[in-house]
């Protein structure tokens, strides 16, 4: 019970801010402040007792999209590979949130 109600809020969550269903293009020091941002506003929406948003077509099928891949590491120079496992962690973390 408790898992399925964590899944429909982050599915809830996601919808009112799709950035965090398509993905954070950002640089890696600025992710954290935004999902954290994302978090206090879906908060405060809650508490104002804001609608849910409802689905987008056009942005489930663009998670879908992005869903039937397989991530795959792209090397960029300078990058260790300390860096490398900290971005996979990442990726995996909130791909298991999908």
């Amino acid at each position: 019970m408790y898992k399925e109600s964590c899944r429909e809020m982050l599915r809830v969550w996601k919808r009112r801010f799709p950035i965090l269903a398509l993905g954070i293009r950002v640089a890696k020091e600025k992710i954290e402040p935004v999902v954290v941002a994302t978090a206090a506003l879906h908060n405060l929406a809650i508490i104002m007792k804001d609608p849910q948003p409802a689905i987008n077509n056009e942005i489930e099928a663009a998670v879908e999209f992005i869903n039937n891949f397989d991530i795959v590491p792209v090397p960029v120079g300078g990058q260790d590979a300390s860096n490398n496992r900290t971005r996979l962690l990442l990726i995996n973390y909130f791909q298991d949130l999908l």
